[in-house]
């Protein structure tokens, strides 16, 4: 929503002349929760309402001035009056229309709704015969002239009830009524919040702005705005509303008098269940098991139906089950009306979201076309033709194991599973080489399906009953899943690799004669992951948003360099120097969360799992945050279980995981606060070690309207003082913690401290899993450098400068041109294997990177095919384009240079040049 916020800024003034002389609008601004909301506390306007106008405010370019009345009644009698220019949020064929001008265009769609209380009354949804006579309030003095009385007579006339309708002046009155049983029910708008539960929807109905009389032009302006923004981005309004009125479940469980008949006369009813569906619906010693289990249990509380669940081979044998009238219940269907219509189903609310992984072994390169291992799930069938093509090849399975072992063995290149069924193979080393990729664009719905010859009361029981148990809880229901045990060892994994075996006999050995080169090797290469590298894959263009927090550290650094050029004492000047360091890293920081949360919405982010203990990430955590922590007189502590294994998990996301959330804990606790990271609730198994993992602080804590959007890109709560950020570190978190196929919740309450819950499935390995074979000798390779010539292609001066600068302090020779024509000059004059190497910069004048790197390598010399050529870019997509076409390029080294990377790969190509 933010993202696209920010793009449609973007575009407005290619498509809106400015005026030379900005108009003053005065908005006449009714206090409204959700459309029109003010905080005096902080001067904070807010609101769908207000949003609205600020985005129209981005196309005509006027000032507005927003005038606050009590209520809505005298919000109008000062447009009347000509005190205002415009009010929000009127409906346009209201009796209340003279002394305006409305818009053409609305600005929010809405639906009345009929809502009843649960407590006094048993009404059913849309049980017509029941509602006859009915007491009905709505919102007006004037029954005989009101709109909304109008339509509420269409609509019990449409539908052949005749209600009583008691007119109200607000709506608290209205609900008061209700609440004490003077009435029956309310007519109310669907975007107010309410605790009734609802009984039938009415008519949609259309807000408009509203103008005074005299001021014609200014909806005439306003039209064409929305226009612009309907056109230019089609989904803006309806994700405005999402955001601001996101659907409340006002119904519970209501029967008709038929249907309770039909409950109290029913046999337990047969749903057809799939043994082969694990670990969402499976038989276990007889008894149907799994969260689907679960929630039909509960269904059965609800409800009152009684159930008898049938076990069927496969999910081919269950859906004939249901063709034949043998069981009138599917225990899960996809939420797709055409799917269903060909199986002979009818279907009920939906129960969950599931999303489908594509498996392969990461070893192995796949055939083309590729072989693709099917469970016999008709519906995961169809989109496995869909997402490989008619030329593929499928081959039946009769379970999910079987599948994943075609894949293992070879026989397979592929398969398809759901997220539950992923996580237990992702916790079973046997299946440690597989890669699993989420496939955004098949995610769909679970429901149960009805078969068509059942009666109709059986599908209208079984979705009220759904909607009265809730999407939270059918959520926590699935979300228990997680702590499954699964069965695996180190001889399925010794199964996979054999030649691992001697191995780990070579490793045992390297433990016990080089303990102390092993760990000092091993320190170092944990210091060095733990910096997390955000590979430069894509750009994203935000100006607009970036230039305060870009331009923060810039001024920073430039201030430093102003005092230390002022400065005679040693010791302040590094100490400017420190903090020029400081402020580059965090302007680095900022450009590296802008590329991630891009990668991670074109889906180009999968894991890449490795062993990875508690003890190093305690470690890492406190290498990263002490200093900072100290700095603000703030208690820092982490607390994890000893584990006699590692945990197997993708280091780098999930040290970036929780470096986001301490981030934001120290950023938003206050001098003499306390941070914990700790893990709470755990349990493991053998191979499988489930917890919540919990970061909490004694900060400022978050709003509730804050919380229901924190995850957004670009989300910051308004009314904090330690607002410097991008307002990326939390939708990142949300990404990671999706992407590891785990859950994040979040406790906050303002001034007292905020705690995020993040429960995680992770596989446990040995811990002398470590990498192997690597740190018994640790290599001096600066030696090798000394005395070699190396060719620097760059334009801008002060780069090359320190590039140059770098090389001779390492011994070697450079030679500098300002561009790609310059740099093909000077080695084409060079002697044959003058150069040990090249440094090429991408974006030059003249001739850039690319084409001057191709144009040495097609010269008529014996080392032009060989002289590694490097590219210092950053360019975000140079590594994607290397990886995707022949560039001539030997590696790629990203801006701002770290000079040990750069001595490393000089060594590296100097060595083989040698061998």
């Amino acid at each position: 929503m933010k993202k696209a916020f920010l793009l449609l800024q973007f575009f407005i003034f290619c498509l809106f002349p400015i005026s030379a002389k900005q108009s003053t609008v005065r908005v006449a601004y009714y206090p409204e929760e959700g459309f029109q909301e003010y905080d005096s506390s902080t001067g904070q306007y807010s609101g769908y309402g207000y949003e609205i106008l600020l985005v129209i405010k981005q196309y005509t370019r006027w000032k507005f001035n927003f005038i606050r009345t009590e209520n809505m009644a005298r919000a109008k009698q000062l447009v009347r009056e000509g005190q205002a220019d415009l009010i929000c949020g009127l409906y346009k064929d209201s009796e209340d229309t003279e002394g305006f001008v409305y818009t053409q265009k609305p600005i929010l769609s809405s639906r009345m709704i009929l809502v009843a209380n649960s407590a006094r009354s048993s009404y059913a949804y849309e049980d017509f015969e029941s509602f006859n006579r009915m007491k009905i309030g709505t919102l007006t003095g004037d029954k005989e002239k009101s709109i909304l009385v109008k339509d509420l007579k269409e609509y019990a006339d449409a539908n052949g009830f005749v209600p009583e309708i008691v007119g109200f002046s607000d709506l608290k009155s209205c609900e008061d009524s209700l609440e004490s049983g003077k009435i029956d029910a309310m007519l109310m708008n669907d975007i107010h919040k309410s605790n009734f539960y609802k009984i039938a929807d009415c008519q949609s109905r259309n807000m408009h702005i509203a103008v005074a009389k005299d001021k014609g032009q200014i909806a005439s302006e306003i039209d064409k705005a929305i226009t612009a923004i309907n056109r230019d981005m089609p989904d803006f309004l309806s994700d405005m509303k999402d955001r601001y009125y996101k659907t409340e479940n006002y119904r519970e469980f209501k029967p008709t008098e038929s249907e309770r008949e039909y409950i109290r006369n029913a046999s337990p009813v047969r749903v057809a269940c799939t043994v082969t569906w694990y670990p969402i619906s499976y038989f276990k010693d007889g008894k149907y098991s799994g969260p689907l289990a679960e929630v039909y249990e509960a269904l059965s509380r609800v409800t009152g139906l009684k159930f008898n669940y049938v076990p069927y081979k496969s999910y081919t044998s269950a859906l004939a089950g249901i063709i034949y009238g043998e069981s009138p219940v599917l225990c899960e269907a996809p939420l797709d009306f055409a799917y269903a219509t060909e199986y002979k189903m009818n279907l009920t609310s939906g129960l969950t979201d599931i999303s489908i992984l594509q498996v392969q072994d990461k070893k192995r390169q796949p055939r083309t076309p590729p072989v693709v291992a099917e469970l016999g799930s008709a519906y995961i069938s169809k989109i496995g033709r869909k997402l490989y093509g008619k030329d593929a090849s499928f081959k039946m399975y009769t379970s999910a194991n079987d599948c994943m072992n075609a894949v293992l063995s070879g026989e397979a290149d592929y398969t398809l599973l759901n997220s539950y069924q992923a996580a237990v193979y992702q916790a079973n080393v046997k299946y440690i080489n597989m890669q699993y990729t989420v496939i955004p664009e098949y995610q769909y719905t679970i429901c149960s399906g009805i078969s068509n010859r059942a009666d109709p009361r059986l599908l209208s029981i079984m979705s009220k009953g759904i909607q009265a148990l809730g999407e939270n809880y059918i959520t926590s229901v699935f979300r228990k899943e997680l702590s499954l045990e699964q069965e695996a060892d180190i001889f399925s994994f010794f199964y996979r690799n054999p030649s691992l075996l001697i191995l780990f006999i070579t490793l045992i050995t390297f433990i016990i004669l080089g303990i102390p080169t092993a760990v000092i090797y091993i320190m170092l290469m944990r210091r060095k992951n733990s910096a997390l590298v955000r590979a430069n894959d894509e750009k994203m263009d935000f100006v607009s948003k970036m230039s305060h927090d870009i331009r923060t550290p810039l001024n920073g650094i430039l201030g430093m360099v102003y005092l230390s050029k002022k400065e005679a004492n040693p010791e302040n000047t590094s100490n400017y120097l420190q903090k020029i360091e400081l402020s580059g890293n965090y302007l680095l920081s900022i450009l590296n969360d802008i590329l991630d949360i891009n990668k991670m919405g074109s889906q180009k982010i999968s894991l890449s799992p490795a062993p990875y203990s508690f003890e190093e990430f305690a470690d890492e955590l406190h290498v990263l945050f002490d200093p900072l922590c100290q700095n603000k007189d703030i208690s820092f502590s982490t607390e994890f279980p000893k584990l006699e294994k590692k945990i197997f998990t993708d280091k780098m996301r999930f040290m970036q995981l929780f470096s986001n959330l301490v981030s934001n804990s120290i950023k938003y606790t206050a001098n003499g606060g306390k941070i914990k990271v700790y893990c709470k609730n755990y349990s493991y198994a053998e191979d499988a070690f489930v917890s919540d993992i919990v970061v909490e602080d004694t900060g400022i804590g978050m709003s509730k309207s804050f919380q229901q959007h924190m995850f957004e890109p670009f989300t910051q709560e308004r009314n904090t003082a330690a607002s410097m950020g991008t307002g990326l570190g939390l939708a990142i978190v949300k990404q990671i913690v999706t992407l590891m196929g785990g859950f994040i919740r979040v406790e906050s309450e303002q001034n007292k401290g905020t705690s995020f819950f993040i429960t995680l499935v992770l596989p446990l390995v040995e811990k002398e899993d470590a990498p192997l074979g690597e740190g018994s000798k640790v290599k001096d390779k600066t030696a090798i450098l000394e005395g070699l010539h190396i060719l620097v292609c760059e334009d801008d001066s002060i780069n090359a400068e320190i590039t140059a600068e770098l090389i001779r302090r390492a011994g070697m020779e450079a030679d500098i041109a300002k561009n790609g024509q310059e740099g093909l000059d000077l080695f084409e004059k060079s002697p044959e294997n003058y150069y040990a190497a090249i440094l090429m910069d991408i974006r030059m004048p003249i001739m850039d990177g690319w084409e001057a790197t191709s144009k040495i390598r097609s010269l008529n010399r014996r080392d032009a095919g060989s002289v590694p050529i490097i590219a210092l870019s950053a360019d975000a997509f140079v590594q994607d384009r290397m990886a995707t076409s022949s560039t001539g390029l030997t590696g790629n080294l990203p801006k701002p240079i770290n000079p040990q990377k750069l001595y490393d790969a000089i060594a590296d190509y100097a060595e083989k040049a040698l061998r």
